[in-house]
């Protein structure tokens, strides 16, 4: 394995904890948009 400089540790977590909020924010975004759907 080769190993990766520190900015690329730092940017991978970064990416990791970001990708969480954003598949969390998705999954919200779709609930609002089948709510939407059974009110009209």
């Amino acid at each position: 394995m080769q190993i990766q400089p520190p900015i690329i540790n730092i940017f991978e977590k970064a990416v990791r904890k970001a990708g969480r909020s954003v598949v969390r924010d998705f999954g919200e975004i779709e609930n609002l948009q089948i709510q939407s759907k059974n009110v009209g």
